[in-house]
């Protein structure tokens, strides 16, 4: 009984502590998953539903689909320990408290996370799923088109096949700004952005930034613009001057 009492951390830090090398002695699987998380709910631009995360988690650089071994909430939130939760009332994944999130604003914790280029691979890899390399389709007249954006029904339905597409189409660009000078995130980004459909999707669907937990209204940017367009306008300085000096790859 002393032994256990003498080991039971003795602040939030050393618990904190205690956890993590927890889940880092967890085998390969689970402690992939569980740091896939952790740097999910630590830099996401906004806090992801749990079907997203469950999503993005899964996607490794390469991919040209998603996996068939989607994780599901509980593997998540076991895998993380007593980290993360999965709030029921709004469908989104996150710290359980806001003290987990300041103690991984410190070193060395916060080196264990996954570097900001894993976020920018990981948007990047998923919009250039094969999947995604159609045209959207007139529900009436059965042709290609490009000039409007598509009704908001089929913007809709196409998010709920997949959920995050939302995120990624909307925040890829933050994400690829933080690690440019990376050049597996350089090549990520030139091989979606040669990708004439895909391209236009993300457009025509995303930026789609209506937030489903209040009533904005949903801004689209403009169709048909070119890859240096997009990069330019997004601020991707690094990606401009690749493409404007011939190294895009």
């Amino acid at each position: 009984m002393r032994a256990a009492l003498i080991s039971i951390p003795s602040t939030t830090n050393a618990a904190f502590e205690n956890i993590l090398e927890r889940i880092e002695q967890q085998e390969p699987g689970s402690k992939i998953t569980a740091l896939r998380t952790l740097t999910w709910c630590y830099y996401a631009l906004e806090p992801l539903q749990v079907d997203e995360i469950c999503e993005a988690v899964v996607v490794d650089d390469g991919d040209v689909a998603l996996r068939e071994d989607e994780v599901s909430a509980r593997e998540l939130v076991d895998c993380c320990l007593s980290f993360i939760t999965h709030d029921l009332s709004t469908g989104k994944v996150h710290f359980i408290h806001p003290s987990v999130q300041r103690w991984f604003d410190n070193e060395p914790q916060r080196q264990k996370l996954l570097p900001p280029s894993y976020l920018a691979k990981t948007c990047l890899t998923y919009l250039n799923f094969n999947v995604f390399d159609a045209p959207f389709i007139d529900s009436v007249t059965d042709q290609a088109y490009y000039t409007n954006p598509p009704p908001m029904d089929q913007i809709e339905r196409h998010l709920t096949l997949h959920p995050f597409y939302r995120y990624a189409a909307r925040f890829w660009a933050t994400h690829t700004k933080d690690a440019e000078l990376e050049p597996a995130v350089q090549m990520a980004a030139f091989a979606f952005l040669a990708a004439e459909n895909r391209r236009e999707l993300m457009l025509r669907t995303g930026v789609w930034v209506t937030d489903w937990s209040d009533d904005r209204e949903p801004i689209y940017t403009i169709m048909g613009e070119t890859p240096l367009q997009i990069i330019a306008g997004r601020g991707l300085v690094v990606l401009c001057n690749l493409l404007l000096n011939g190294n895009s790859r």
